[in-house]
């Protein structure tokens, strides 16, 4: 897994970054088919204006349409990174390739300590996943973009 600083904080160079990370990718002959980033992240491309009109019209799901590129915007990715604990980055990979994704558990419970008077019956489930990386070198992470 390669960690590459972006080349800037705009949405033009945070898409520039992308675009050399795939370059780079393919060059190993890795055919990325997602790419990972949190909203905040997310919105710098769908914001990015120049001259009158927004530089990627269908944000940046739209700029990498034909690619086979699957963008998700996720929460979860860390925004407490690099030296001022303000960073994130974008994951962009071949999922297919080098990830599993495992069912870890999967449990449906009814509580009976519920509503006995009021006939309530209270119901959780509860889902595990697993995440393995097992081809580090399928996956380019894209560091350094700021809030």
């Amino acid at each position: 897994m390669t960690d590459t600083p972006v080349a800037g904080q705009t949405g033009k160079l945070l898409f520039d970054s992308v675009l050399m990370a795939i370059g780079r990718l393919s060059e190993d002959f890795v055919t990325p088919d997602t790419l990972v980033l949190h909203p905040r992240a997310f919105v710098k491309f769908a914001l990015a204006y120049d001259g009158g009109a927004y530089t990627f019209q269908g944000g940046l799901a739209g700029a990498l349409e034909g690619t086979g590129i699957t963008v998700i915007s996720d929460a979860n990715v860390p925004t407490n990174l690099g030296t001022g604990t303000d960073e994130s980055v974008a994951i962009l990979g071949n999922f297919q390739l080098g990830a599993y994704f495992l069912n870890r558990s999967f449990a449906i419970e009814a509580s009976r300590d519920a509503g006995w008077i009021t006939d309530e019956t209270v119901f959780r489930g509860v889902r595990r996943f697993g995440f393995a990386c097992v081809v580090p070198a399928a996956f380019e992470v894209l560091s350094g973009i700021e809030a």
